[in-house]
């Protein structure tokens, strides 16, 4: 799955990865969308596709699941995803400290709980 989430900017040039986790049965990434243009207000517009198109997170994420279960189910591993995902805009830097340091503390705190 590692392998996979580090090649998320390889496909999205605008997209840096931030602090991420990947946990026995669920993932917490930060992914950071870098896109100056300020006309853009629900994803990237990528018009060297030939047409106007915007990529949102669904858009990144779904491929970032499909390739990672094309190349399970290869291996002979009956894998399913959960059908939704929880996403959260951060808006700012306490914010982001907050997030980022949860999921920093996640393994810890899922071993805890478990």
């Amino acid at each position: 799955t590692q392998k996979f989430w580090l090649e998320i900017p390889k496909h999205f040039s605008f997209v840096n990865l931030d602090e991420f986790v990947i946990m026995p049965n669920h993932i917490h990434g930060i992914l950071i969308i870098n896109h100056k243009n300020d006309n853009v207000k629900c994803g990237v517009e990528t018009p060297n596709l030939g047409v106007s198109t915007k990529i949102n997170f669904g858009i990144i994420f779904n491929q970032f699941k499909r390739i990672f279960t094309i190349e399970i189910r290869k291996q002979g591993v009956s894998f399913a995803w959960q059908s939704r995902f929880y996403d959260h805009i951060i808006r700012n830097e306490n914010e982001y400290y907050r997030v980022h340091q949860y999921i920093k503390n996640n393994p810890v705190n899922w071993k805890n709980e478990g």
